[in-house]
């Protein structure tokens, strides 16, 4: 077993690197981007660095061996040659070992650059030339100044910090006069009326709430209602949004009717020159929801068909996969999670959308949308498949924003404005007062700030209180 020797030492290097992240300090741990070349002439050369996680990598150039990912490095498999980018997630230690290891024959080499800005720094270098007869391992240690310096900022998308909440157009005088609802609106409430809908922009921009993100299909007049949106925030700072509900277009168990998706996009597209349409670098945003059943093929269709009319949306979509084309992501609900997996899920979508994008120029990096909600009771409408997540007084609201923080969001989404079937609402209700819209308007002050509380990066690659990553569990 060509590895043993070297599965000891990561072994050993685990073990130190979970008693490291379980022990950090509030500011968990960094991220920093590596260079490496890496050369020999053994039958493998295996480079590492402990008390870090080689969380995205790409090769830049290699000469006649093949790579193999490793948790904290590459191995150069066969003589050769690499020159390999990596990002890496370090923990809150003050020096670091980097080991070069190698068969028991031929030779070892390797360099490693810090370039967490415009200028590559030489941290280390190791030359392998030990022993015969048996696998060799060299360290070196580095300080933290060296490997990290102040860490590499990944750049956020938008700079702007949003907080947008998912609006439902379809609620009309008397929609709740009848009804098992869990809870019901303060007062007359009518989406098809401009004065109802200007309170309600104006009520949610007073909780913190920086746009609306109006859920659209081809069903009623959900055109004219997205309409009365964008006129209501005229002359604000509010910004609109449509999501496009792809689920009311499927025409069987696992087609859908492509071209009247098409169609609706393009009638939220030519409201795009409005100042309040939200828009990222000049490209309008859409939401989608449902794409998953869609499928990714299916999805590519319909962005190559809408691009081709010389519009470049940014989509925004429920996956991260670089197969979708999104330009951005999201999760909708957080409900029936417990904030465990909130995190843990959340941080995992922020790697996925920015880490890559940082070593291989050919990959673009998306935005990522945090999710926040008060909690939701679907049972009055749906009795034979009851859920129910408590909103516990606020507590549960809070819980989701303070598990959405670590994944550093471009921006926050709430579920929901105003969805009463699932009673996810954060509006003004019967039951629950403002207490939700109290919540709200904290957590987003705190979030348009992030200076003022401290432990929220206003870059988008500081993760602080980054959970450990589950491959490095024992």
């Amino acid at each position: 077993m060509r590895r043993k020797l070297l599965g000891v030492a990561i072994v050993v290097g685990l073990l130190v690197t979970l008693l490291s992240l379980q022990t950090a300090s509030a500011s968990g741990p960094t991220v920093t981007r590596i260079k490496a070349d890496l050369w020999g002439t053994s039958d493998f050369q295996d480079l590492g660095i402990q008390n870090a996680w080689m969380a995205a990598y790409h090769v830049d150039a290699i000469t006649g061996s093949t790579i193999s990912r490793g948790h904290d490095g590459v191995t150069l498999n066969g003589p050769g040659s690499t020159t390999v980018s990596g990002i890496f997630e370090v923990a809150n230690v003050d020096s670091f070992t980097v080991s070069l290891g190698k068969a028991a024959d031929g030779e070892a080499h390797a360099r490693l650059y810090r370039v967490n800005n415009a200028t590559s720094v030489l941290i280390a270098s190791l030359d392998n030339y030990m022993g015969a007869g048996s696998q060799t391992i060299v360290y070196k240690s580095v300080s933290r100044t060296s490997l990290v310096s102040t860490g590499y900022l990944v750049p956020r998308v938008d700079p702007r910090r949003l907080v947008l909440a998912f609006y439902y157009p379809w609620f009309q005088a008397g929609s709740f006069d009848h009804g098992p609802w869990y809870d019901t609106p303060v007062g007359p409430y009518r989406t098809e009326d401009s004065y109802d809908v200007s309170s309600m922009v104006t009520q949610a921009a007073g909780a913190g709430i920086d746009g609306f993100v109006v859920s659209w299909d081809d069903v009623g007049d959900h055109t004219q209602r997205f309409d009365l949106v964008l006129s209501a925030a005229a002359g604000r700072a509010f910004y609109v949004a449509p999501v496009i509900e792809l689920l009311q277009f499927k025409t069987s168990s696992d087609t859908f009717d492509m071209d009247r998706i098409k169609s609706t996009i393009s009638l939220a597209l030519q409201r795009r020159t409005n100042p309040n349409y939200l828009s990222v670098n000049g490209r309008p945003v859409v939401f989608v929801f449902g794409v998953y059943q869609m499928g990714s093929t299916a999805w590519r269709q319909i962005v190559d068909s809408v691009n081709a009319t010389g519009v470049t949306p940014f989509f925004i979509g429920e996956s991260p996969g670089a197969d979708y084309r999104f330009d951005g992501n999201y999760i909708y609900s957080p409900n029936g999670h417990d904030t465990s997996w909130i995190r843990s899920t959340y941080v995992n979508r922020a790697r996925a959308s920015r880490y890559q994008a940082q070593v291989d120029p050919l990959v673009p990096q998306q935005l990522w949308a945090a999710s926040v909600s008060p909690g939701m009771n679907v049972s009055y409408f749906n009795p034979l498949f009851p859920q129910n997540q408590a909103r516990n007084n606020g507590q549960r609201f809070s819980d989701t924003w303070s598990s959405a923080m670590p994944s550093s969001p471009e921006w926050i989404l709430v579920t929901s404005w105003n969805e009463w079937y699932e009673a996810t609402h954060i509006q003004q209700s019967e039951q629950f007062g403002t207490k939700a819209l109290d919540v709200n308007r904290s957590w987003a002050s705190y979030f348009h700030n992030p200076t003022s509380g401290g432990s929220s990066s206003s870059g988008g690659g500081a993760l602080p209180n980054l959970p450990i990553p589950l491959h490095w569990r024992i």
